[in-house]
This record gives C-alpha cells, structure tokens and sequence, in this order.
C-alpha cells in the first residue's frame, strides 16, 4: 500500500528476506523491468463518447465474482478486435491498468528481442516523445509501472492516484498506438539488457532454467536463449541499423489489437470507464490485425524425457526434481461451463500435500527434506512441465536414491486412488476454494488489472472467478494427468552441491552452469516402475481437512484502535475494531490478525539466536501436519524467533481462529518445559532441531552469494544499527553449525527464561470481540507467565556516522569458492579470484538526523523535524525518480539502481545504491552517484514552485490511499506497535506535512547533507570477485574499515543517537491517535 513509502520499515528480525529459506527456485520465468516512479503533468479531458461499434461481452450482472465484491465489471470487445475488463470502484483511492499481449520470447526472431522490445516502448510515443514521460506523469500521481515478457506474453501495468486515470490511460494506449522506437535509444537499451543477462550469471534460479533449456528438445523455441545480450541483439542483426529494422517489423507483426487483452480498475463507473477506453486515439486507434498463428508442439517428447539431468548450483543446494510434459491446460479443461477441471491442480494438492502418512511426513521424519513442492514448473501453449520436488538435508543427500523410491512409491499411491476418492479430494478443494473465493481480499490496482489482463487469454468469460476457482472433477482429464506419471515420460532434474564437478562434462553456454544429462538406466525404470505398483503401508492418501469450516458471521463494526485494560502482567493489548479509515466499499471478512510479541529485555547473541531459530523450526515441524490444513482452510499460524523477541502469529478465517491459536500455545508451552521441541517423543524433537539448524546454517552461508547490490545495502544497514557485536548472517550462521544434541535441552530452557522476563505487546485485529482478545492475551501470557524481572528493553538507537566519508569494503565470491562467511576486503585468507562474477556494486548512505527529533532539526535550521523530515521524504522520492533516470537510463552504469529515503532505528538517511558490471569498479561508481547529487540540485533548482507542490500533492495523496483490506490496516498498524512508536496517525501527519516543502527545503537538504564537507556518509562497497583493485587510496581523513575487527572496533567507538522511540502507552479504553 501507499502509506509504506513515507517510512522504511523498522524490523525485529535479524536474519533478513535473503536468508530466508531458499527452495528450488521455480523454472519458470519472466523477464521484468525494474521501473521507478518519476515527475508531474497534468491529465487529459475527457471528451469523446463510446464507440457505437463497441459489443459488451459480459455484462456485470452475469460477472461472477466473490460474494464481499460490490464491485462493477464488464468485458467489451472495440471495433478492432481489442477485448477489454472494466472494473468499477466507486469508493477507490488508486487506479490501475494492464495491457497483455500474446508475444513473448517463443515469437523472437533475434534472440531476446521480445524482451528488448518491451524495455523500449517505455522510451517514447509520438504523442508524447519524451523518453520518461509516462514515468513522470505516474511518478507526481502517486503510481508507478512495470512489465514482463514471458515465453508467451508480455504484459504491461500501472497504478495511479484515482483520479489520475485518464492522463495515465492515454499515456499508456500511445505504447500501442505509435511507439518512437527511436534508433537513437537502441544502443543504450541494448545495454540495459546486456547487463540484465549479466546480472544474473550468478543467479542458481536462472542458471538451472538455461539448463532446462538446453535439455530440451532443441529445435523448441522454449530452449532459446531468451534475456538477450549485446551478442544477440546488436552483433547479431549486424548493427543498430539491422536491429532497429528488425524490432519496427516484430512490432508490426505482434502488437495489434487482436492479439492483446486490456483491463482497467478506476473509482469511474463502467460507462464512464469505457468512454476513457474508446477515446480518440487510445486504445480503439490500436492497429488492427489477426491473431497470429502459432502451432506449438511439446517442449520434451520421448527423445527428451527418461533422462537425468545432473547440475552443480552456485548455491549450497540440494533438490531432486521429477519432471513430467504434460499437454497445455487449454487441452486438458475442455468442457461446459465457465469454471473448468482443474486435474493438475488436484493432482498437486495430493502429491504435495504435507498432512499425516504422506510423503513429506515420511521424509521430515526420517530428516531428509527440508520442504516438498509440485506443480506446474513451465506452462505455456505448447504444453507444461509438472514438477514434483524435494529440497534434501544432508542426510537426505547422502540418502538421494532412496528418496528417488520413495517419491515413485508414493506417485504410485496418488495413480492407484479411485475415481471416488479422487472426486471426494476435489470436492474438498473447490469447498475451500469457494469460501476462500468469497471472502476474498482486495488486491491494488496494478496488480488486479494485470492478474485480469493476463487472465482473459484462458478464461475469456470469467476473468476474476476462472483462475481462482477449482473446477468440477474430470475423471477422464485426471487421468491423462496421472498417466503421465511414469518413469519413461520424466526428466530427473538432479541439482546438488555435492556432485563431483570434473563428472559434469557439459556447460551451459549462456549462464556457465556445469551439467550433464544421461539416459535412466532400463534397470533404473524398472525398480522405480516396480515401487509404483507396490503397496506401501506407511503412505496414505491425505485425511480430510480438520480447518474446513463455513465462515463465522460478522460483529458489529468499532471505531478506531484502542489499549484494552484488565491484561494479565507485563502485557500490552492493542484491538483495532474497524478498517480504519477504509471506504464502505471495502469488504469486511470474516477474518482477524491476532499477534503477540515476546520482547526480549536485552538482544540475543549469536547462539542464542540460532538456538532460537532452530527450536521454533523443530516447533513448527511437529505442527505442520495442522499447519498445513490449517493454510489449505485460509488459517496460518506461525512461532519466529528474531533478535529482539519472540513472535506468534495467527492470521485468516476466524472460525477456528482460536482453536489453531490454543493449538500452538499449549504446543509452544509444552516444547519449553523439556527436549521434545513439541514432538511426542524427544529423538524426533533432537532431528527436528538438528535438521533446522543445519538449513539455518546453510541459508546464512548462501546469503553471501546475494546480488552484491543486496550485500552492499544489507551491511549498510548493519554498519549503522545499534548492534555493537555486529551480530549478522556470519556469526548466526557459524553458531548454527555449531549445535548439538545438547543444545536442544539448552535452548529450551534459555528460551522460556527469556519469554518470562519479557514484556508481551499484543495487536487483535478482524471479526472478533474484546473477550476474544482478552482471552488471547491470556492464552499468550501463559505461555511464559511473568518473572519478578519482567520489563519493557530499552529502545533502540542508531549509530551517528561521524562528519566526513567512512568506507566499508567487501568482496563477492568467486563461483567455485567454498567460503561460507562475507569477504571483506582486508582478509588475508581470500584473496580476489583470477575470474568469476563480473558484478559490483556501491550503496552511499547520507545521514540526515533522527526522525521526529525537534533538537536535532534546530540544530540544523529547521522549524521542527516534522518539517525537515516532510521534506526528505519528498526528496528521497524525487532522488528515486532522478537516479534511474540519469544513471540506469541514461548513463547505462547498470540494469540495478535505486534512491530514496531510508529509516534504520529511527535515524533518518538518504542512500543510492548502483550494481554495475560495466567494468567500473565501486570507486567509479561513487564518483558518478557524486556527480548525480550535484545534477539533482540544479534538477530542483530548475523545478518551478508549482512543480515541487505537485510532487508533494501527488505523494501525499499516494500516502493518504485508504486501506483496501484488512491486511492492509494490520501491516501499517503492527508497525507502529512492533517498532514501539504507536503513532496511529503518522501517515496523515506526515502527509500534512507534505504539504509544507518548499523548493528551499529540498535544496537544504542537498546542500546540508548531500553537498556539504560537514556531510555524514558511508560508502558500502562490493567489488567484483576477479577485481584486485580496493580503498588503500582514498582520501587522508576517511576512514576505511576493510575488516570484520575494525568494523566491531569503530562501531564500538562510535556515537549513537539517543532513541528515537519512548514507550508511550496512550490512554486506557481511549481511541489512539
């Protein structure tokens, strides 16, 4: 939601989304440009009145959709063939649209070139030539765009203060109606996806699908490169000249109006939005043509499948992969009806399902896998690729072939079910289904319109209900599905560290993976084909769902947010009992967001942060079998542990709310008195524990390979929070590897020592009353009663850089480097490599000050910090607008670049951050973003009054975007209690304040902190894996920390802000502000 962009997030968790669990990654894949929101212009008028030619398809009253939805919808087809989704949203705040078109890389006649065609429909129109005006346009409106090209489509989208529409409607139908497709850009945009396709050399998930490619059947556009590079593009069509004849004639030959679908989500009504379609050159003024023809066979036949594949990842990964070509799902859902079968679906949900006696049952507890996964992995209109994976534990690697078994045998089971049984799943599935369907929660604009866009292509009828829904049961349709199932029509995608990598022969040409691929052995088929047939007592097919329950009425609505009163000890309770400020429109749902909060009086240390992690791990698994149906049923509970405290989650239909909570508090409570981790008996509560550890110790270890704009921003942060110990990913994950047995006992009994001293803040949000948060709150306390000692930690503060420039230097890993810690550039052990990556990457942080500090502000000639820190949120957005356009588009210093505001512990930065594999090194890369910072003042300088005052409105409206669901009012109010600040109406302070920049204020903060020698900055560089070169001559006065002991030195060293938060309570019973 919008409100997110006036602050950063401040979060308890250490170990950050980069070493969160990392699966297989999905082999299918679409190409995305990374779009930033840029500057103002005003809208067009609304003049022209609908086609008479134009038909309505479906109109609202035969729409289905979920029974919350007061939405209006309806689909039309133009008089050029165009077909159209109107969404009408009487009550809303954003609009949105999306444009899909049936092309994407299968139609390249260069490689890549459907993927550089889109990158340069963003460059221009006749209407409007300049090159960022769309941006700009959607930029001062509060939106922003983005677009992807996949095998098939590619799809372009955006979302708009509502009423901005129309401006941004025209400006988007003009990419259709007459692109420039400049020759000048060519060039340069070239570029732009050459160091796309480097960005990603590196990258386990796009290496593993370029393999994919070259095993399959090769005269397959599917097993074409299809990023595109300087060599496939420029050098291959001979020059710009070739190449930018060649993308004017694709443009001609795909982009008409019969192969492309629209959608549109505005507050207008559904007249009023088809009279913004069919205006005067818009989207009726699309060229007209045909559909083209495009008769695609299967990807992998009998010559590709009954293979192994055996790839070496980048990654410490460890997956087997059972891949079977299926025909497309258009063939498989042949039938009456709007909501066709879904046999994959269903097939999936019984192959993948975690519950008792099931596979991954049988694996976790025998510690082999970490996870269990199938579905579709490639779906396009040649046919699809139906994936069954396991991600292995050591010692499921080390037991890889008995694994294989046991995924035949239980293939064998699902094949053997009765069409009964197989019937009685489905129709389970559609009952969840429906009452998920129904109650359903709105999503933003862009991602509604080009979930509908994309949607019309398969569900030409039924847009919103015909991918959400499951079908009726096709017995005969499920059974090509399961027949399919069988070692001679599969592919054994086999991806291991551990395999030797002088046995991989072959190398993947465009992202270097090593592999190989071989036939099975016909005694291989044999004992797989042999286990299906055999009976295996210990697999079943899943039990019912134990959750499925039919939605609880609603209660009456509240007002406002309010702190309850009677809490047990040391407890804080906080009950929103409405959607705050969200239009009547938005749908209540039967659902709640209950969380608690354990916070801890001081910071975990490594190891107690590890043991945390891997007992709340073993904790989960011994209820996933719960958790699982619990998901299935649209209820998730979940137990983390991060550095400050100790999180329980229960989220989704309340009905069983409460049951699933008291599940997991008596399971929680139990685990903490003893060795068992919540498992019956204490061996299979050891395993649990050990396994997560091990995982734990794995995801930190990998993190280090992370896009090195990711490492660069990552140890910015870590540079100037409060932790001292620098407590991270290295030092978690080396404690990870370093558990034991005895652990288990330990980390139990330390971690209920710490809950009982802990201060417990409790948020209740959805269709509950206060004796169901009170009874809550109990249930939680009891977890972990109060000790004599139980208090609030102290709040935290954020390092105060020093005046002038400090530098952190790190290195990336070379691919075949076995280092399992970051590199920082001054250790002696790790030298730079001969070759490896060649991405680099820089984040500067400029620090202003401590936000709502009103001393601090003084200090520096501002009235208040309210008015200063209103006007670095401004800036940071103009700042995000200014980088990309001048140093990704322009200068062409890499595909990753990124500006704005940032928020860490309270103190409040400005930061830029650029990847580059350009041949500059980080040095380079700072003196450009250098020179940036002085073009962005004379950019505000050259801004008129009314200009910065447009910005400012448009981002204050963007920010003032009611809450469109409950998820949206939980997020935005869990972060005013989870980060101690409880001040309900921020966003609407801060878009009051808004208001109030000048072009001054802007200009005052350039100077004061981006110009000024009195400047605090830190320079966080990542140089590329075969660079040599490092800060050992940077200027006399900086100061250059190139290892982790000076990094720990000078943040011991180092001042701090005081805490930028006081632990207000508000009043008792009283709304909070």
């Amino acid at each position: 939601m919008a409100w997110q962009a006036c602050y950063a997030l401040i979060t308890t968790a250490l170990i950050t989304e980069s070493t969160r669990p990392r699966h297989t990654p999905s082999l299918g894949f679409k190409h995305n440009i990374v779009r930033r929101p840029l500057r103002p212009l005003t809208a067009t008028t609304l003049t022209t009145a609908p086609s008479s030619t134009t038909e309505i398809l479906v109109d609202d009253s035969a729409f289905k959709r979920p029974a919350v939805d007061s939405r209006q919808y309806r689909l039309l087809k133009l008089a050029n063939g165009l077909e159209v989704a109107l969404v009408s949203d009487r009550d809303a705040d954003e609009a949105g649209a999306a444009l899909s078109v049936k092309a994407g890389s299968f139609d390249d006649t260069l490689l890549g070139l459907a993927h550089f065609h889109e990158h340069m429909l963003f460059l221009g129109t006749q209407k409007y030539p300049q090159e960022d005006e769309y941006e700009k346009y959607l930029s001062s409106n509060g939106g922003g765009c983005n677009a992807w090209t996949s095998d098939d489509t590619t799809c372009y989208y955006f979302n708009v203060n509502a009423a901005s529409l129309e401006g941004a409607l025209d400006r988007l139908a003009q990419f259709f109606v007459a692109p420039t497709l400049e020759k000048d850009a060519v060039e340069r945009e070239v570029k732009a996806v050459d160091s796309e396709y480097r960005m990603a050399l590196q990258d386990d998930s796009w290496r593993l699908h370029s393999v994919l490619k070259a095993t399959a059947k090769q005269d397959h556009p599917f097993s074409r490169f299809s990023t595109g590079s300087e060599q496939t593009l420029l050098e291959k069509a001979g020059g710009v000249d070739g190449l930018h004849s060649e993308l004017k004639k694709w443009n001609r030959a795909y982009y008409n109006s019969a192969n492309m679908r629209l959608a549109v989500v505005g507050r207008e009504s559904l007249e009023e939005l088809e009279q913004l379609v069919t205006a005067d050159g818009r989207f009726g003024a699309i060229p007209s043509g045909d559909l083209p023809s495009r008769e695609l066979g299967p990807a992998w036949t009998s010559d590709e499948t009954q293979t192994r594949v055996r790839v070496s990842p980048v990654r410490d990964l460890r997956s087997l992969q059972l891949l079977f070509p299926l025909p497309p799902r258009k063939a498989l859902r042949e039938s009456d009806g709007d909501i066709k079968p879904n046999p994959e679906v269903l097939v999936s949900h019984l192959l993948g399902h975690e519950g008792r006696d099931t596979l991954h049952s049988l694996l976790r507890d025998k510690g082999w896998v970490d996870s269990l996964t199938c579905g579709a992995a490639v779906a396009n209109d040649g046919g699809q690729l139906f994936e069954l994976a396991v991600d292995l534990t050591d010692a499921g690697d080390e037991h890889c072939e008995e694994v294989l078994d046991l995924l035949w045998s239980w293939v064998g089971v699902v094949r053997r079910a009765s069409s009964q049984e197989l019937e009685t799943a489905n129709q389970e599935l559609r009952d969840l289904g429906d009452v998920k369907f129904d109650f359903s929660e709105r999503s933003s604009a862009a991602t509604m319109a080009s979930d509908v866009a994309d949607a019309l292509w398969e569900h030409p009828s039924q847009p919103v209900a015909g991918p959400a829904l499951v079908g009726p049961y096709s017995d005969d349709a499920t059974r090509v599905v399961l027949d399919a199932l069988v070692p001679e029509n599969c592919v054994v995608f086999d991806v291991r560290s551990s395999h030797d990598d002088s046995e991989l022969v072959s190398r993947e040409r465009w992202h270097g993976a090593s592999y190989d691929e071989a036939s099975l052995e016909d005694n291989e088929v044999k004992r797989w084909s042999e286990k299906m047939e055999a009976t295996d007592s210990s697999l079943k097919l899943p039990l019912p769902n134990k959750f499925a329950a039919k939605a609880s009425p609603l209660l009456p609505a509240g007002k406002g947010i309010v702190r309850l009163s009677n809490t047990p000890e040391a407890t804080t309770l906080w009950k929103r009992s409405d959607y705050a400020r969200a239009p009547e429109s938005v749908p209540r749902v039967p659902k709640t967001a209950s969380i608690a909060l354990f916070r801890f009086k001081e910071p975990s240390t490594a190891v107690e942060l590890a043991r945390d992690r891997a007992f709340c791990g073993a904790l989960m698994q011994s209820l996933n079998h719960d958790a699982y149906d619990a998901h299935l049923a649209g209820l998730s509970f979940t137990v983390e542990a991060a550095r400050r405290g100790l999180e329980v989650r229960v989220s989704g239909f309340d009905a069983r709310a409460s049951e699933a909570f008291q599940l997991v508090a008596e399971r929680l409570t139990q685990a903490l008195s003893g060795k068992k981790c919540g498992f019956e008996d204490e061996a299979a509560g050891t395993r649990a524990f050990l396994a997560d550890a091990e995982d734990l110790a794995r995801r930190c270890a990998d993190s280090i390979r992370d896009d090195p704009i990711r490492l660069a921003g990552g140890w910015a942060r870590r540079a100037v929070d409060s932790d001292s110990d620098v407590v991270d990913v290295d030092s978690v994950g080396e404690a990870s590897g370093k558990l034991s047995e005895e652990d288990v006992a330990a980390a139990a009994s330390d971690l209920s020592r710490r809950l009982s001293s802990a201060h417990l803040e409790i948020y209740v949000a959805g269709n509950v009353d206060t004796e169901w948060a009170l009874s809550f709150a109990e249930k939680a306390r009891n977890i972990a009663p109060p000790s004599e000692d139980a208090s609030r930690p102290q709040p935290e503060t954020a390092l105060k850089l020093p005046v002038g420039d400090t530098v952190l230097e790190l290195r990336a890993l070379s691919e075949d480097s076995e280092r399992k810690q970051t590199l920082f550039a001054g250790d002696g052990d790790a030298p730079p490599s001969s070759e490896g990556d060649p991405n680099c990457a820089v984040e500067m942080v400029f620090q202003v000050g401590r936000a709502g500090d009103d001393e601090n502000a003084a200090e520096n000639g501002w009235s208040s910090a309210n008015a200063r820190d209103g006007a670095a949120t401004l800036l940071g957005r103009i700042a995000q607008s200014s980088a990309f356009d001048r140093l990704r588009t322009k200068e062409q210093l890499g595909y990753l670049v990124d500006a704005g505001l940032d928020v860490i512990e309270g103190a409040v930065s400005l930061r830029c951050g650029v990847q580059s594999a350009t041949g500059l090194d980080p040095k380079g890369l700072e003196e450009r973003i250098e020179s940036w910072t002085v073009a962005l003042r004379e950019e505000i300088s050259n801004m008129s009054d009314e200009e910065v005052a447009s910005q400012a409105q448009g981002l204050a409206t963007e920010l003032l975007q009611r809450p469109g669901a409950l998820r949206d009012v939980v997020s935005r109010d869990w972060h005013e209690v989870s980060t101690g600040r409880r001040r309900f109406s921020h966003v609407e302070t801060r878009a009051a304040s808004l208001l109030e920049v000048s072009k001054q204020d802007l200009l005052k903060l350039v100077d004061d902190h981006l110009l000024s020698d009195k400047r605090r900055v830190l320079r966080t560089r990542v140089y590329a894996a075969g660079d040599d070169r490092d800060g050992t001559c940077d200027p006399d006065g900086w100061t250059v920390l190139r290892t982790r002991a000076e990094l720990r030195k000078w943040k011991d060293r180092a001042d701090y802000w005081p805490p930028a938060v006081r632990w207000d309570e508000g009043g008792v019973g009283a709304p909070a502000d």
